[in-house]
């Protein structure tokens, strides 16, 4: 397979990284902002209002953004793996296999 199998894959990693990066910055700076606000009309000290809306708005934005990329992720992961066994399919055919590639096992007694 040399270097192409070495990067089946990456184009995928690409792709899912834009819009990830994209939804983390937006979640970011709508959720801080309504934590302001929130921390604000709590008369919460200025310190203390920009301390808890920086903590949460950045654990809300990496929730979000985990919601995309980890899917990308394993359908990246299955063409690097499975590449030869999709074939035509590409990225339709590492999503939809889902469970049945490497990694499971099935055992009878």
């Amino acid at each position: 397979q040399g270097v192409l199998g070495f990067y089946r894959g990456y184009t995928t990693v690409i792709f899912g990284f834009i819009p990830a990066r994209t939804i983390y910055l937006m979640s970011l700076e709508m959720s801080k902002s309504g934590l302001t606000r929130v921390g604000k009309q709590l008369e919460l000290s200025e310190t203390t209002t920009a301390g808890l809306s920086n903590f949460g708005a950045g654990g809300l934005a990496s929730l979000t953004t985990q919601l995309v990329t980890v899917p990308i992720d394993v359908v990246s992961q299955r063409q690097m793996v499975d590449g030869n066994k999709l074939g035509a399919r590409g990225s339709a055919g590492a999503a939809s296999t889902s469970g049945s590639g490497a990694g499971s096992s099935s055992s009878s007694s």
